[in-house]
This record gives C-alpha cells, sequence and structure tokens, in this order.
C-alpha cells in the first residue's frame, strides 16, 4: 500500500518551528502566507522518505515467519506471507484487514523477539548461525550451563533473571543472543577451558558484526554485552583486548534503543511494542548496570565516570524495587546499585579520578570532604534491609567505600595515578610516599584504612568456590587485588625511608603478609576449579605480591645505604615476571588495554571475523 502524500512546511517556517499552511494542505504552493506578509524567500523543505508502517510489518511478519520455518517451528495457521489462514467473516475481511496482521505481527514477535527483526537484522542473521554452539556443546553440557546460571549466578547477581518456564529450547528461539552470552557467564568451572574459549569467540564475534555493522539495536543485545562485561576473561593468545570500550559502546547501545535519561511512562498508558520494551523492568535494569559498568571502570582506572546518576536512575531504582510487577531477584539487585553508587559518590567527593590535585587530610576542605562521605555511608547502612544487614557480599561494599573514603591519605600531588588498576607489584614505586606532619585526622584515616583493606580481604576469602566462580569478577575480584594492593603501599608508607607513618602505627599491624598469603591460598582453589577464570587470573597478581613482600622485607636492613637501593638491588635478573601475552593476566591485564576509543573502534575488539 503507498504511502499518502504528505505536505512540507517552508524552511523559513520549518526552522523556527511554526505551523505552515503548505504542510497542512499539499494543494498549496508557494509562498506561504506568513513569508508573502512578511517578504520573505518561501522555499519548500527537503523531502523526507516516509516508511509505510503497514508495509513495514508485512515483512517483518514475513521474514519472521521464514525464519521460524527455517527453525522447523512454523507456527500453525500463519501462511507463508505472514498473514493468518483463518477463515474470517467477509466483515473482517474487508475493515479489519490491517488490524488482523498487526495482531499476527505482536503475537509473533511475543514468541520470538522483543521487537520484530529489521532488514539490518536479517542481514546479521544471514551471516550468524544461532545453533553453532550446538556444535562446541552437547545438548546436556547445555542444559547444565544453563541450570548452573539459573540456581548459582542468579540468585546472586539477577542482572537476566530468565523466567522459571524458559528452557533451552525456548531460549534458542526466543533470546538467542542473550543465551550465548548466559553460556559464557555460566560455563565458568563447568565446561573444558578449550570450550569455553569457542563460546567467547563466538560470543564476541557476533556482538562485534551486531554493533559495527550497522545492525539495528535492541535490549536483548545491551544485556548480552553488560554479561560479557561483568563475567568477562581474557581469551588466550589474545592480541588486543579493551573491555571498557565495551562498556562505552553499551552505554551508546542503551541510548540508541531510548532507555537512556527517558521519563518514566504512566503505567496506565498503552505504548507501542518498542515503547513497552523501553519502559519495561529490564530495559530500566539495564538503564541501572550502564551506570554501575561505567563507574567500577571509572574507579578502577581512575577516570571520569561516563555515564553520571540522574534522576531517571533514582526513578528506575525506585521502580524496580518496589513496583508489584517487579520480581524479588530485583531488590536484591538494587542493593548493588545503591553499594555502587555509594562508591561513586564517596569516590567523587575525594576527587579519586582528578589526578592533577592533592589535598592533606588535615586541611579544612579535606575534613569537609570526609565528613560528608560519612554521611552518605550512614545513610546507605540504614537503607539496607534488615534481613539483607547481615550479608557478607554487601557488607563488603560497605569497606570498600570505606577504603575509597580514606585512601587519599597515602596520596602524594604526584602518584595519584599509581593507584589505578592493575594493582600488582610492578606499580608500587617506593620513592613518590607521603611524610605529612601528622595529626589526629591522619591517625583516624590510617587506622580506618587499614581496617577496611583487611576487612575486604577477609569478606572475599570467606566465600565459598562456588559463589566466588558464581560472582562477577569484575566487581569483587578486582576490589579484593585492590585491598591487597593498598595494603602493599601502606607497608611501604610506614617502612620507607624518610616516613612519619612509623611514628603512629607499627609495620606488624597491617600483617602484609597474612593477607597476600590469604589470597594465594583462595587463588589456588580457583585454580584448580577453572584455571581460566577471572578470580584466578586476577588473584594470580598475589602471589606476585607476596614475592615482593618478601623481596622487600629482605632488603630493610640496618644500614640505610642498603634500603636506599632498594628498588633496584633486591630485584632478581628474573624479575621481569615473564610479562608475555600469556603470562600477564594476572593483573586484569587486558581490561585495561590501551588506547581509548577512536575511529577504528572495530579494530580494537576483543575478536574480529
Amino acid at each position: 500500500m503507498a504511502s499518502q502524500k504528505r505536505g512540507r512546511a517552508c524552511v523559513a517556517c520549518a526552522s523556527i518551528k511554526i505551523k505552515c499552511a503548505l504542510g497542512s494542505d499539499t494543494s498549496l504552493q508557494p509562498p506561504c502566507e506568513r513569508c508573502l506578509r512578511l517578504n520573505k524567500d518561501c522555499v519548500l523543505s527537503t523531502p523526507r522518505r516516509q516508511k509505510d508502517r503497514v508495509a513495514e510489518l508485512e515483512a517483518q511478519v514475513a521474514a519472521l515467519t521464514r525464519l521460524l520455518q527455517a527453525q522447523g517451528l512454523q507456527e500453525p495457521g500463519v501462511s507463508e506471507d505472514g498473514i493468518s489462514t483463518v477463515t474470517a467473516s467477509p466483515a473482517s475481511q474487508g475493515g479489519n484487514v490491517t488490524k488482523k496482521r498487526r495482531f499476527v505481527c505482536s503475537s509473533a514477535s511475543s514468541r520470538a523477539s522483543p521487537i520484530p527483526p529489521s532488514d539490518n537484522q536479517r542481514k546479521d542473521e544471514a551471516t550468524w548461525d544461532p545453533f553453532k554452539i550446538d556444535q562446541t556443546l552437547s545438548l546436556e553440557e547445555q542444559r547444565l550451563v544453563l541450570q548452573r546460571y539459573l540456581t548459582e549466578v542468579v540468585p546472586i547477581f539477577p542482572l537476566v533473571p530468565l523466567p522459571g518456564e524458559s528452557s533451552l529450547e525456548l531460549l534458542k528461539v526466543q533470546r538467542r543472543t542473550l543465551l550465548q552470552a548466559v553460556m559464557y557467564a555460566g560455563s565458568t568451572g563447568i565446561l573444558p577451558i578449550d570450550k569455553q574459549e569457542v563460546i567467547g569467540k563466538e560470543l564476541f564475534n557476533h556482538l562485534s558484526t551486531s554493533i559495527f555493522s550497522g545492525v539495528e539495536k535492541n535490549l536483548e543485545l545491551l544485556q548480552a554485552m553488560q554479561v560479557a562485561c561483568l563475567w568477562y576473561r581474557a581469551p588466550r593468545h589474545h592480541g588486543h583486548v579493551a573491555v571498557y570500550q565495551l562498556i562505552q559502546l553499551a552505554e551508546s547501545v542503551a541510548v540508541d534503543i531510548g532507555i537512556g535519561g527517558q521519563p518514566l511512562t504512566s503505567p496506565a498508558i498503552e505504548v507501542s511494542a518498542k515503547c513497552a520494551e523501553v519502559e519495561s523492568g529490564d530495559a530500566l535494569r539495564a538503564w541501572l548496570v550502564c551506570y554501575l559498568l561505567s563507574s567500577v571502570m571509572s574507579l578502577l582506572m581512575r577516570r571520569p565516570c561516563t555515564v553520571e546518576w540522574t534522576k531517571h536512575h533514582d526513578e528506575s531504582l525506585l521502580f524496580l524495587e518496589y513496583a508489584p510487577s517487579s520480581p524479588a531477584s530485583d531488590r536484591w539487585l538494587g542493593q548493588y546499585f545503591r553499594a555502587e553508587r555509594l562508591c561513586a559518590t564517596v569516590a567523587k567527593e575525594m576527587e579519586l579520578d582528578n589526578l592533577s590535585s592533592s589535598m592533606d587530610m588535615s586541611d579544612p576542605a579535606m575534613k569537609r570532604k570526609s565528613q560528608s562521605c560519612r554521611h552518605h555511608i550512614i545513610e546507605w547502612r540504614i537503607l539496607i534491609p534488615q534481613a539483607l544487614r547481615t550479608d557478607q557480599t554487601l557488607l563488603f561494599w560497605d569497606h570498600v567505600a570505606t577504603a575509597y573514603m580514606h585512601e587519599p591519605v597515602l596520596h602524594t600531588p604526584t602518584n595519584k595515578q599509581s593507584f589505578a588498576a592493575p594493582f600488582v607489584a610492578e606499580s608500587l614505586s617506593f620513592a613518590d610516599i607521603p611524610s605529612p606532619e601528622l595529626n589526629q585526622d591522619h591517625i583516624i584515616a590510617v587506622y580506618e584504612l587499614v581496617t577496611a583493606v583487611q576487612a575486604i580481604i577477609d569478606i572475599y576469602v570467606s566465600l565459598d568456590i562456588t559463589t566466588l566462580m558464581a560472582l562477577p569478577g569484575f566487581l569483587y575480584t578486582s576490589r579484593a587485588a585492590y585491598a591487597n594492593f593498598i595494603l602493599a603501599k601502606l607497608y611501604i608508607a610506614v617502612t620507607g625511608i624518610g616516613n612519619s607513618f612509623s611514628s603512629i602505627i607499627d609495620s606488624s599491624l597491617l600483617q602484609v603478609e597474612e593477607y597476600t598469603q590469604k589470597l594465594v591460598s583462595l587463588g589456588e582453589r580457583v585454580h584448580a576449579a577453572d584455571c581460566d577464570s577471572a578470580a584466578a587470573r586476577i588473584l594470580r597478581a598475589s602471589r606476585r605480591m607476596l614475592e615482593w613482600y618478601r623481596l622487600y622485607t629482605d632488603s630493610l636492613l640496618p644500614n640505610l645505604s642498603t634500603a636506599l637501593a632498594a628498588n633496584q638491588a633486591v630485584l632478581p635478573e628474573n624479575w621481569n615476571l615473564q610479562l608475555t601475552d600469556s603470562a600477564a593476566d594476572f593483573g586484569l591485564d587486558t581490561l585495561f588495554t590501551e588506547p581509548l576509543l577512536d575511529q577504528s573502534l572495530a579494530s580494537t575488539f576483543p575478536y574480529q571475523i
């Protein structure tokens, strides 16, 4: 059916967004009444191609029908052209044909995809085999991984809480991209390493194609990207991986599909299929995860957060936590969002991402900042439901926020960048340590910082292996590595030449060796379960840190001249740690690979087709 010819306003009227007579009446010719009255040149605006909605829906239904037929899942009563073959009355065949077609499209869409596939999506489907996973994993293995995701991963971090009736066969039809991400996240510790590698390669290949080939974006793609980020582990024999680019691309996808920064619509208002997806709980959850990922990455890399917390985030969070339609898991997930929001607020207050600023803890401005951070932490504690206040995975964030609050006690005008990941021994410096004139503020900061980082490690090592393998290493293991790194920084500040902190705290109270050994022992158990998991790779840094501690401690001789040369003399010839592509995985290496986003984005994506 051809589109009805539409009128066009003149350029003068369109530029100031007022109604033009030419736009409402196609029989009129320039000049319009306004231009004639004001003696202006009246030129019609450039025509814009209007898509015929009915024809577009018919094409989408036909494509969807062919896809179902190719999978052996054609719906009974639906013909090749996508129009119902059920006999209709003459009246329905006359005036209600369009309505009937829309109903069929909506029904098929709800079974197969939240949004009907566009032309670009159909091109993508033609180049990607959704059942390639069958060539890698048996059906039994696929069901095992899916069951593990549903029973172990979702209860801990319900980023994408799949419905209870979600079977493997149903997901293959309705949410194929997300299923592949679920296989990737749930395979840790279950599947052999080589099979995990193949699944990861296929997932990132598909994400790369979907992002850079101009395919229409949708919520499922965004969810798959976020799952890949949270449970990311570097592929073996990687060449160039930068997962923070994937995080930034996920933010762009969120904006493209319309879930970023838009006010919530009333539940009583009827909306289109696409709008319904945008306002769904899944969409609001995904938008909050965009903030969480950006916040974590900015704190680890010490760069400004690319997603600011807005009123829309507050509304989305309240909706997830209190809407009657929200699953109980959303109330639990909301605590993660609030915890990460707390950490970001504290970091911003203490200017951790501002590498050019440095304030002493005794500075009145710093005192006000510290007091403000304390209030934020107390407010966060109060908002935790009573039933969750003893949960270790939530208490973890209390200590992380406290550590961020007191970290500036170790800052100098030139060493703030050294607090960024990766948290490895090579990033430690013996020269650039603070030596302030101490007062009560420094004493409080040092002791509370020690308590916080030790508590982070204690909570982390107390988790069982099953929980550790299910938790996103991006969130937890990286913070445990940060705590170990801060302990080492404190040890240098207390024992370094010319330091002033040794007058207020004894180095033995830091227990650097004991806490590092805890991480080493845990790393060995995780390595035995899955040597290529994110936790196993990151925890390899603790073994190097333990070696560094022993070498550095041995260098603390009574002879100060020997101690002055500690930075070089204590390092043996093989202290380069064999930093090859395969050996550098211990310190979140591929998580923070340069460069930043540029016009050659596709060339820096983890995999290329």
